[in-house]
């Protein structure tokens, strides 16, 4: 929380206050008292009683204008391990302050002790590891027939072929072209249909419906019915061949055609088998079971370190019972709320300078890599969150310490300073008291610019190298006005 500056001058102004009216009774009971026995000293009436007090000499520094926000150290990332169902605890593997890796196995449940849920998911693993299998199988006995269709039709062409090679002309040379070019219409046409249908095949887990396959194999076969009616027409306006050759060729074409309809029917033979949906069913059951009987184990969901242990072996447990804090120290991260009106003074990239208030002494550098757009609206008012991520690890540092955040706005060169806890403030009049030899005396004084630790002097009686006495001062004001840390201060 930023801190009240008007407020703390008059906290202090009533404190010098006191101290004047303490040194001013003293004097009075010095004269009542008389003059001192000869050869002895007298008094000083006005030594100064600076006890709790500090000394500052009045000089020019810098004063670097800043805002200070609030907020509390994060880790990269944190998480509480529960169990995900009930049991006895047979193993714990870690202990607070171990470094793990993902996956490790941290902590784990007897197996007697487990659910029936549990125990029968072992038994439905092993069962649907078996039907994938299957269908795996299946699949592989699948494309292994439609090579060979695909081997065997390209011999059954060149069987007819070659026997297409005994035929001679029957009919009229022009009967004979128009058949001809009707055969390769159908020939052309029926490359189409078998190339849509391989494709079909080739993509099979992706098109994955038997209906789409029948229809194109349908088209296959159409256009190769058409195909040889084509070459029965053709073939029927050449001359027949010799006997003997014309058997032998003809036995040759019945022989590929038997072969390849044996193959084409134990590739149909698959389209009842499960395809590839049934395989993403199987794997599906799988990972189902494989999850039930997982929840036995506490595992570790990313790297990092133990930074709590809850269970203990031989446990009784509930589902949802804490078990291990795991954190992600890689990096720290501090967030705070900044204000409307410094909104525009923060911005992604800036540097800064973070303390924690249980590492006195200590500044983290630091860099805001993220900044709200959106403002959240509250009772304390309008603010924008900041995220600014440390540069260096320490293992010192721990998630949920609170620690401030300085955003540097302005830096001011050769000004005179005085701590801001060194100003007493009443009726709009403030004050310093300047140490003289007879004590203290206040001097009126005009400030200009502040920050939360220093103010700058701009009128007044005020001279450099004035000594003045301040109840405290903050260390933090001779690191942010560059002004040295005086040799002793007063301390009786």
């Amino acid at each position: 929380m930023k801190k009240k500056i008007e407020n703390d001058w008059e906290r202090i102004g009533t404190k010098l206050l006191g101290g004047v009216v303490a040194v001013l009774l003293t004097l009075m009971l010095g004269l009542a008292a008389g003059c001192a026995p000869s050869g002895a000293s007298a008094p000083d009436a006005g030594m100064m009683d600076e006890s709790a007090s500090e000394v500052y000499t009045v000089q020019t520094g810098t004063l670097k204008k800043s805002i200070e926000f609030l907020g509390n150290i994060e880790y990269e990332q944190a998480a509480k391990l529960k169990w995900e169902t009930g049991g006895v605890i047979g193993a714990v593997n870690v202990s607070v302050g171990d470094r793990v890796k993902k996956g490790d196995i941290l902590a784990e449940l007897t197996t007697d002790s487990l659910s029936t849920a549990v125990l029968n998911a072992e038994k439905e693993l092993v069962s649907a590891m078996d039907a994938a299998a299957d269908v795996m199988v299946s699949e592989v006995k699948k494309y292994q027939a439609l090579a060979t269709l695909a081997f065997d039709e390209v011999s059954l062409k060149a069987t007819k072929a070659a026997q297409e090679k005994l035929y001679y002309p029957r009919g009229t040379s022009q009967d004979l072209e128009m058949a001809y070019d009707s055969l390769q219409l159908a020939e052309k046409n029926f490359g189409y249909a078998k190339q849509d249908f391989m494709n079909v095949l080739d993509n099979y887990k992706s098109w994955g419906e038997d209906e789409t396959r029948a229809t194109y194999f349908e088209s296959y076969q159409q256009n190769y019915q058409s195909l040889q009616s084509a070459y029965a027409k053709w073939k029927y306006l050449r001359q027949a061949p010799e006997a003997v050759e014309l058997a032998f060729a003809q036995g040759a074409v019945a022989n590929a055609q038997r072969i390849y309809d044996e193959v084409l029917k134990e590739f149909n033979s698959y389209s009842s088998i499960p395809r590839a949906k049934d395989l993403k069913s199987a794997n599906s059951a799988v990972d189902l079971a494989e999850n039930t009987y997982g929840q036995r184990y506490i595992t570790a969901p990313f790297d990092g370190l133990v930074a709590s242990v809850s269970a203990e072996v031989d446990q009784v447990v509930a589902k949802d019972t804490d078990a291990i804090q795991l954190v992600d120290d890689s990096a720290y991260y501090l967030e705070v709320q900044v204000n409307e009106v410094d909104r525009d003074k923060v911005a992604v990239g800036q540097p800064v300078a973070i303390r924690i208030d249980v590492l006195p002494g200590r500044t983290y550098a630091g860099k805001i890599i993220k900044m709200d757009n959106a403002a959240v609206v509250s009772n304390s008012g309008i603010k924008f969150a900041a995220l600014m991520k440390l540069d260096t690890l320490d293992p010192e540092i721990k998630a949920g310490m609170s620690a401030s955040v300085e955003f540097p706005t302005a830096t001011i060169e050769d000004v005179l300073l005085v701590p801001v806890s060194a100003i007493t403030t009443k009726n709009g009049v403030r004050t310093v008291q300047r140490i003289t030899a007879n004590g203290t005396e206040p001097v009126e004084i005009t400030i200009g610019r502040v920050n939360t630790f220093a103010a700058e002097v701009t009128g007044g009686g005020l001279r450099p190298g004035d000594r003045l006495s301040v109840p405290s001062i903050d260390p933090r004001f001779y690191e942010v006005s560059g002004i040295a840390t005086p040799e002793a201060s007063v301390q009786k």
